[in-house]
């Protein structure tokens, strides 16, 4: 097992947050995509982010000359599953989930699910669980549920799907941690930069038969600033945030990589407040805080952050 300095973890959560603050500029980008007059169909947007975020990848290891080259039939394997679970089967099954469910509700799915079901998936394997883990992912999900405001004044919001939404946005959460573990590994080697490119760009090949059963809904974008902001979507929360999770997933423990992404929401309603002029509720602070005290209890108390343990 490789051990886990202090400096790497701290090195992984930085990268990690830089992951997610690129992620969350997706929902703006979206809603200027997809709202009101929608500019592109969901489909085709899956596929162009993919694509654009591939090339930049791709074309930024070769800047950086490094070998575009598979190592190994096994890595190439490895690649596509994680292309899969992680980036393809996540992207449908959320989409599937959200025809049926509330935004809030997808939203909850998404950025908490990933971290619950990786608790889980350590209490059934028997891995050393600690109290404070169980509070943390507990008390983001909590915070979650007042950012997204699934918990306000007027009450208790959750909006219940058909159940094979439910399954669906389920689905999507497992669908991602069963891709970030096996990315774990595959994001270990050397040339992790060049195989998360190759992993996007196999997601776009993946969206193409959907292209063709739902040619007759597909919406080309028109004008420069539709394709500007495909582009831009293509470039910052696929391109560099996914470069950036690459790097993170190696040194962070995978349950710590989930609670973090409860940080997409609240960047994202910050977002909303500085830029489209939301307004900010009480609730909506108070969730923010609670995230903020899920992320402090994931910290290992000083004297025991000192080379760790492998992260699972």
């Amino acid at each position: 097992m490789t051990l886990l300095s202090k400096n790497a973890e701290l090195v992984g959560f930085r990268l990690a947050l830089l992951a997610i603050v690129c992620w969350s500029s997706a929902f703006l980008v979206a809603r200027f995509l997809l709202g009101g007059d929608a500019r592109v169909d969901p489909v085709s947007l899956v596929f162009y982010r993919f694509l654009i975020g591939s090339a930049a990848i791709l074309g930024y290891a070769a800047w950086r000359k490094e070998s575009l080259r598979f190592r190994s039939l096994r890595e190439f394997m490895q690649m596509l599953a994680v292309a899969f679970f992680m980036l393809f089967l996540m992207s449908l099954l959320f989409f599937i989930g959200q025809q049926t469910a509330s935004a809030i509700t997808a939203a909850l799915f998404l950025e908490s699910g990933p971290a619950i079901i990786a608790i889980v998936w350590k209490l059934i394997r028997r891995h050393p669980t600690e109290r404070r883990e169980i509070l943390a992912v507990g008390c983001g999900l909590l915070g979650c549920m007042f950012v997204l405001n699934m918990i306000s004044m007027r009450g208790f919001h959750y909006g219940f799907a058909s159940w094979l939404g439910q399954l669906a946005l389920i689905g999507s959460a497992v669908s991602w941690v069963i891709g970030s573990a096996i990315g774990r590994k595959l994001m270990a080697a050397p040339n992790r930069v060049v195989l998360m490119g190759y992993c996007e760009l196999a997601s776009a090949v993946m969206v193409i038969p959907f292209l063709l059963i739902f040619h007759s809904q597909l919406i080309i974008p028109a004008g420069w600033d539709a394709w500007g902001a495909i582009v831009l979507l293509g470039l910052v929360p696929t391109a560099a945030a996914f470069i950036a999770w690459s790097e993170a997933m190696p040194r962070v423990s995978l349950w710590k990589l989930g609670l973090l992404q409860n940080l997409s929401p609240v960047f994202t309603l910050l977002g909303a407040w500085l830029f489209l002029g939301e307004h900010l509720s009480f609730y909506n602070i108070l969730g923010i805080i609670l995230v903020l005290a899920g992320l402090r209890m994931a910290s290992p108390p000083k004297g025991r952050r000192s080379a760790g343990r492998h992260p699972q």
